[in-house]
């Protein structure tokens, strides 16, 4: 039994000695430099060089997409942040209300009190 697993590009181990793909406009196949794609992996200027590459890098970068897209329509959707956030805020206020009943009544006193002189103290000036 075995778990899906993601696409993944394949290293320069794995793809030694196969057919490279040409670059779009271009009859020759990419160089290897040096330096690192955006994310860290892998070369900048690294084109896949099989169909298989190929189909693999797409397959991601429309994983990619799609996760990028996601998050960007929950960050918008301010609405129904909110109302989680309150949500799950007003859930924890409940529990720690009936978690600690004493509390919550003597806090209730309290206030109260302090509105009761606050409204003596007004009317007395």
């Amino acid at each position: 039994m075995s778990t899906p697993s993601t696409p993944r590009r394949p290293d320069a181990a794995e793809t030694a000695g196969a057919t490279p793909v040409p670059r779009s406009g271009s009859d020759t196949p990419a160089t290897a430099g040096p330096s690192t794609g955006p994310d860290g992996h892998g070369r900048a200027d690294e084109f896949p060089r099989t169909l298989d590459e190929a189909r693999t890098d797409i397959e991601l970068t429309r994983q990619e997409l799609g996760d990028t897209a996601r998050e960007l329509a929950h960050r918008l959707n301010v609405g129904d942040r909110a109302r989680h956030e309150f949500h799950t805020r007003s859930e924890v206020l409940l529990r720690l209300m009936r978690a600690n009943p004493a509390f919550v009544s003597a806090a209730g006193a309290a206030v109260v009190l302090f509105l009761g002189g606050l409204v003596t103290w007004r009317l007395r000036r």
